[in-house]
């Protein structure tokens, strides 16, 4: 017996005819101009979807206008936030109406930094411009310390009563020009030692 083959074709017409009508139950509808199938329940204006559609890669704040055919529950790829979004609202040309349903996952291997990035404690985010905020926690006897002026170093830490340090000339450390000018402690001479390069001079802070 030969293959028999049956063509069955269902009602046709434009998206904006479909909105026009009432499919009965159970009955089918085409978009010739969206290719979307809808199915009616007897009530419904326009029937309801039948599938939804992914609309690949778009960015979602240009190119809105290439999604006027998005039906709620179509999916897009947003390539502005990296992220998929879901049609949850009326209009698909309307920003809000896509709904975020998916985060960016994998390994950050490389940012461009451009003219720097700098963590803003604020917002929780990385960006080009803002404030740096430094925590410091000074029971753990950090040499930093952070004020209105910026950073500050605590000589104290670094050099505590009896500390040696050397130097190439004869300069008390706390002394005008000397390394450690203006930090407020006291250093004394503790003698010399010679060598190949000339003599270095070694002090020892008192107070």
């Amino acid at each position: 017996m030969a293959d028999q083959i049956t063509k069955i074709l269902i009602r046709k017409g434009t998206q904006s005819a479909k909105d026009q009508i009432i499919l009965d139950e159970a009955e089918l509808g085409y978009t010739t101009d969206h290719k979307r199938v809808y199915i009616g329940d007897g009530t419904t204006t326009g029937g309801n979807i039948v599938g939804n559609k992914y609309f690949g890669e778009k960015n979602l704040p240009t190119q809105l206008g290439q999604l006027v055919e998005a039906e709620y529950g179509d999916t897009v790829f947003d390539t502005n936030q990296s992220v998929f979004c879901v049609l949850s609202g009326a209009d698909p040309e309307v920003n809000d109406s896509w709904l975020r349903i998916s985060n960016t996952l994998g390994t950050v291997t490389e940012i461009t930094a451009g003219n720097g990035v700098i963590f803003n404690n604020a917002d929780t985010t990385i960006t080009s411009t803002g404030t740096i905020n430094l925590v410091l926690d000074s029971t753990k006897r950090n040499p930093l310390t952070s004020s209105t002026n910026g950073l500050l170093v605590d000589y104290d830490i670094i050099y505590p009563v009896h500390s040696v340090i050397f130097t190439d000339d004869n300069t008390n450390p706390t002394a005008s020009g000397g390394v450690l000018e203006g930090s407020g402690q006291t250093w004394v001479g503790y003698g010399t030692v010679s060598t190949s390069s000339g003599t270095v001079y070694s002090w020892l802070r008192g107070g």
